[in-house]
């Protein structure tokens, strides 16, 4: 079985290195010795003294620059050299912020289920802190209903099929989708959207598939968290037309607000959508 014990981070300075990777951001020393071909320096977390260890390692003259021009070529790409697990990055963020540390990206979701912030080491290296968002609470569930001038196969055939799902569900006036859909007990489907340069995802399985008046699937989209919610859709004759009850269920508490106006955006498209076929 490997483990991992050491991890090299090259810097072009060791001793100021050392001052701010311990001063600074809380590592403690482990081991500094003298070697005939240089310095050796590593530390480890505070919370882990026996665990990995970070290798602060010199530029070595022997090969020609190599080491810093990786290390310029990373920094330029905006690619942290490392990254380190914290319990909490916009608290750790605003604690480095008050000891002058420059941060490149302040704390932002940076796919599921991370919470990433990127900073300068003043050693030549971007250096990332992530958290992993998790959530082991509650959820909660949010209720979106409309009657729609249609009747409830047309209102169920829009769930379910492509053509006709992919010019309002998930997507917009400004974006476009690709639906892959197999509505049927067990089917997956895959929602891919194109916004300018961002690519949004919806990935689930189809639970029960009752046309034209219940449709029940899951729903995730995985770059922004892995939870995993239901979302049932329920249609009834109403008068010449027909009501819709979408009830998404799974949700984060605080997001019931911005589901039910993420589903109303959808709907009004919805309705354009019905009335000019």
């Amino acid at each position: 079985m490997l483990s991992i014990q050491r991890i090299t981070l090259s810097v072009d300075d060791q001793d100021k290195a050392l001052v701010f990777y311990t001063a600074t951001l809380g590592f403690i020393k482990k081991y500094v010795y003298e070697l005939p071909e240089g310095k050796v320096v590593t530390l480890v977390s505070p919370d882990d003294p026996d665990g990995p260890e970070l290798l602060l390692e010199a530029y070595s003259p022997e090969v020609k620059g190599a080491d810093k021009n990786y290390q310029k070529a990373l920094a330029e790409a905006g690619i942290p050299a490392a990254s380190f697990l914290v319990a909490d990055v916009k608290k750790e963020f605003k604690r480095l912020q008050k000891l002058g540390v420059e941060f490149t990206q302040e704390p932002i979701r940076a796919g599921a289920p991370i919470i990433r912030a990127v900073l300068d080491d003043t050693c030549g290296n971007l250096i990332q802190l992530f958290e992993y968002w998790t959530h082991k609470g509650e959820f909660e569930s949010a209720t979106v209903s409309r009657h729609f001038d249609v009747s409830p196969e047309r209102l169920f055939d829009a769930f379910v099929n492509p053509e006709i799902a992919s010019q309002w569900l998930m997507t917009s006036k400004s974006s476009t989708a690709e639906h892959n859909l197999d509505p049927r007990p067990g089917g997956e489907y895959s929602i891919v959207r194109h916004s300018g340069d961002k690519i949004y995802t919806a990935v689930g399985e189809y639970l029960e598939v009752e046309p034209p008046r219940r449709l029940v699937y899951t729903f995730c989209m995985p770059q922004f968290a892995v939870d995993v919610g239901v979302i049932t859709v329920e249609i009834e004759p109403d008068g010449a037309g027909s009501r819709l009850s979408l009830i998404q269920s799974g949700n984060r508490p605080g997001y019931e607000d911005s589901t039910k106006s993420g589903w109303g955006k959808m709907f009004d498209l919805l309705e354009e959508v019905l009335q000019e076929q």
